[in-house]
């Protein structure tokens, strides 16, 4: 009996010794960089990693991986509550993808990243699930489909999206997509959109089917198609927003609803472009200079 104890304390201690050892090396902070960085280094300030990658492996969920100096880095992908951010003055481009795929109550923060496709990556933010992402401080630019999409297929889903403060330029296709995939009928999409730009794209930004978007003090520039578009019952409700030099300054397509109120619409080939569906005014809006104006198909009015 006395040697069966001791042989079962000496095994709890080793499996508690191991779970230790375990939860310590999930760490509050990990740091990466593109001048001193190895993967083979445990992640910390003095030691930094050289991917996202192996430091959000090392990174406790709802922590915060650190790009400590400029430079390029590898493409990543984000499947728990983290922060991915450049320290402030650092220049941290992506080339290629970076994914996020998420459960339903996780939050994933990125902040101040240039994600770039070089001409030859296909997407560049791809938030492919439920949850909640932040892109902050960013800009995402020459892919050659999306800049941004934000899209799932979880029937009665909600995937949450907030930009702020970012750029999506010279993406093919189109600069910020939000949808909800066709076999996800229930499921939601909801986005936030502040301070940002969409340029030289070939549609500037779209909320697609089953997907509501708030856009506001931003601008759609230079974009071939279309600046500001919703399609297949999508809502864009857009405040303080300047469309110009477009194809299409603010367009509806099929059942879509877009909304605007104090907002410019000039100097693009149509300005208000109603493809089914409508654009409803606030009677407060500028639509002047533009090849053609084209017209609002309705009022609202604040209540």
């Amino acid at each position: 009996m006395f040697k069966s104890k001791m042989i079962f304390k000496v095994v709890f201690a080793v499996v508690s010794l191991f779970s230790f050892s375990a939860i310590a090396l999930a760490q509050a902070q990990t740091f990466v960089s593109a001048t001193i960085g190895n993967d083979a280094n445990p992640c910390t300030a003095t030691a930094p990693c050289r991917t996202f990658n192996q430091a959000l492996s090392a990174v406790a969920a709802g922590g915060e991986v650190i790009a400590v100096d400029s430079g390029d880095y590898a493409p990543f992908s984000v499947t728990k509550s983290a922060t991915v951010a450049a320290a402030p003055g650092v220049h941290a481009g992506v080339i290629g993808t970076v994914g996020v795929g998420i459960g339903a109550t996780d939050r994933v923060v990125l902040r101040g990243l240039t994600v770039k496709g070089n001409g030859v990556n296909s997407i560049g933010i791809h938030f492919g699930t439920v949850g909640t992402l932040y892109i902050e401080d960013c800009a995402v630019e020459n892919f050659t489909n999306f800049g941004i999409i934000a899209t799932h297929n979880t029937s009665l889903g909600v995937q949450q999206v907030f930009v702020k403060n970012t750029v999506a330029r010279g993406n093919r296709d189109i600069g910020l997509l939000v949808e909800v995939g066709s076999g996800a009928r229930g499921g939601i999409a909801k986005a936030v959109v502040e301070n940002s730009r969409f340029e030289e794209n070939d549609r500037g930004l779209v909320i697609g089917q089953h997907s509501r978007g708030m856009v506001s003090n931003s601008s759609a520039s230079y974009n071939a198609r279309a600046g500001l578009t919703a399609v297949v019952n999508g809502t864009l409700n857009l405040e303080n927003c300047v469309s110009t030099f477009n194809g299409e300054g603010v367009t509806s397509i099929s059942t879509a609803v877009v909304r605007a109120s104090n907002c410019t619409i000039t100097n693009n080939e149509i300005g208000v472009s109603v493809l089914g569906g409508s654009v409803l005014s606030r009677k407060n809006n500028t639509v002047e200079g533009n090849t053609a104006n084209g017209a609002f198909s309705g009022v609202y009015s604040a209540k």
